[in-house]
């Protein structure tokens, strides 16, 4: 489970607390300080002050703000934290044009991820290891005709791209989280996003909630959109997928505007299991 919007602590008890509140507690769990809140030391939004939270890496009112956290069934190891990757190092970084030079300035110390970016190792029992990549893309909305956020959620998804086209033919790759663009409505960039949906390396299961809809994030005053994803290996099995809405009660519609997005998979490659089956038969 990549859990989205949890504030972290050092010693993550915040997080231990919540999964022993589960019906069934995971055994292994894993979060590692965002961007959230990570002061810059510059006044990125011109209001002369230093620590408001739009001045720190990613929009946060404190360091750990609205972070991310990974439940595992199996033990888990981190690959690679893509999360201080700098703006202007990412591939094909694409920077807008600002109206005042100055602006300029915070592209040096700018880190592409908004929240974070990791890759994992999932290690399940009796199986190869999963390569997840876990990440939470950066809204591509908040800005001006610039479109500094639509171009920075369009680079953290082609940071994704190079990531996963890091990893060796045989690994086997799962992509999660909030990539934060809609392939076909609403604003952002939508390039990058259609890419990764459509990459040889993946599958799109297109999970349904029960009213048959794909999107996953209700607003007030905008449209429902499709923004959280998982999009498991293509060898994978999908045997089933969809999303999950809060209950209707108000406390649990207040804690997420967005629905969980679940996916089953046979963890076999498709390959094998056929490969398998024809060696069983032949007996």
């Amino acid at each position: 489970m990549v859990l989205q919007g949890f504030d972290y602590d050092q010693d993550l008890i915040a997080l231990a607390s919540f999964n022993a509140l589960l019906a069934q507690p995971f055994p292994h769990i894993f979060a590692k300080v965002p961007n959230t809140g990570r002061p810059t030391g510059l006044d990125l939004n011109a209001d002369d002050r230093l620590r408001g939270a739009p001045d720190r890496q990613g929009f946060g009112k404190f360091w750990g703000w609205s972070g991310m956290a990974v439940l595992s069934r199996w033990p888990i190891s981190l690959s690679m934290d893509w999360s201080s990757t700098l703006w202007r190092d990412s591939p094909g970084a694409h920077f807008p044009t600002l109206p005042n030079a100055q602006d300029h300035v915070p592209f040096s110390v700018q880190r592409l991820p908004r929240v974070a970016f990791w890759q994992m190792q999932i290690w399940p029992n009796g199986s190869p290891p999963i390569a997840l990549f876990a990440l939470h893309a950066m809204p591509p909305v908040f800005d001006g005709p610039e479109d500094k956020n639509g171009w920075r959620n369009h680079d953290e998804l082609r940071l994704l791209l190079h990531a996963m086209e890091q990893t060796t033919a045989d690994e086997r790759v799962v992509v999660a989280g909030v990539l934060n663009v809609d392939p076909d409505l609403g604003e952002g960039r939508k390039a990058a996003l259609k890419s990764l949906l459509t990459h040889q390396r993946v599958s799109d299961p297109n999970p349904r909630a029960p009213d048959g809809t794909n999107k996953t994030v209700l607003f007030e005053d905008l449209e429902p959109l499709r923004v959280d994803y998982v999009l498991p290996d293509a060898r994978f099995e999908v045997l089933d997928a969809g999303i999950t809405w809060p209950h209707a009660d108000a406390a649990a519609k207040a804690t997420s505007r967005h629905g969980l997005v679940w996916v089953d998979l046979h963890l076999e490659d498709i390959s094998q299991r056929l490969l398998n089956r024809g060696v069983a038969e032949a007996r």
